[in-house]
């Protein structure tokens, strides 16, 4: 049993660094084979009770948000850095012939120059992380942590979200990425930049530290240029989740909403001995009726 589960863990962390390296290597089919093949079955999405949610949920869309007005002040953030070989001198030797230095071969002048470019590299990285438009999903449903920081603190809904009917040329497939938690941010020489230039704002987004990892998420990553509005169609909701200090008046609108749409209602509660949340299915009927 526990065997079972060490070589699950390790398949699991394996397939998102084959993924990783398919995008550096723009392998971009490759990428998308291995998103089709470990899509969870469910993905789910939590919300305050807000007019964008409701807008979002009546047009089965989602908005997708600039990363840098998240928690996280590293989101999408990453590295871009010079190596010294790339940095080089031009000069002439004895007979008037031009050469070329590299700059770490003058002590000093290779850590100057880097700091410098240093500063023009991370306005690029910022440019690069102000193009991108993001919408975060979860494969857990039942994490108290993220009730509280996304969900109103449990006065909101989660949303359940079925991805596995796409077909593997559709849009939304090529969109969607697992997140990678890791130690520290994605990095690459400035000089490999233009190599992976396709791939490079998803890799940016990706890259999270491993404190993160308690939310298993996974992303729906797009360029802001690609759409004139901030609604992305995406499957309809298979499921809505109420939070268990939801308002009455607002439970009732979700309950005629979920009617409406031919969407299941789930109703949550404290577990009174465990750390978790309990759903029950709740019978829906239009309001008025018996």
């Amino acid at each position: 049993m526990i065997v079972r589960f060490v070589k699950t863990f390790l398949m699991r962390d394996n397939w998102k660094k084959d993924f990783v390296e398919a995008l550096i290597k723009n392998d971009v089919i490759g990428a998308q084979n291995l998103v089709s093949q470990m899509m969870p079955k469910k993905l789910y999405r939590y919300h305050s009770i807000s007019t964008r949610t409701i807008i979002g949920l009546e047009k089965e869309s989602v908005w997708v948000s600039d990363p840098s007005t998240f928690n996280d002040p590293y989101d999408s953030a990453a590295a871009l850095y010079r190596r010294d070989e790339d940095i080089t001198l031009t000069g002439w030797d004895e007979s008037g012939n031009e050469i070329k230095y590299a700059v770490k071969d003058f002590t000093g002048l290779g850590k100057t120059l880097r700091k410098y470019d240093g500063l023009r590299s991370q306005k690029y990285a910022d440019e690069i992380r102000k193009s991108l438009r993001v919408c975060c999903f979860s494969q857990n449903k039942n994490s108290v942590l993220m009730w509280s920081h996304y969900a109103d603190q449990h006065k909101g809904i989660c949303v359940e979200y079925d991805f596995t009917g796409l077909e593997k040329d559709e849009l939304m497939l090529k969109w969607m990425y697992p997140v990678v938690y890791s130690k520290s941010l994605f990095g690459t020489p400035i000089s490999d930049v233009e190599k992976i230039k396709a791939s490079i704002g998803k890799l940016f987004s990706l890259h999270k530290h491993k404190i993160w990892s308690y939310e298993r998420e996974w992303r729906l990553i797009i360029d802001s240029g690609s759409f004139d509005e901030q609604y992305i169609k995406i499957p309809k909701p298979t499921a809505i989740y109420l939070g268990s200090r939801i308002n009455r008046e607002e439970e009732i609108f979700m309950s005629e909403f979920a009617y409406r749409k031919k969407i299941r209602l789930f109703r949550s509660t404290f577990d009174p001995l465990n750390f978790r949340m309990i759903f029950s299915e709740i019978s829906l009927k239009r309001s008025g009726d018996k």
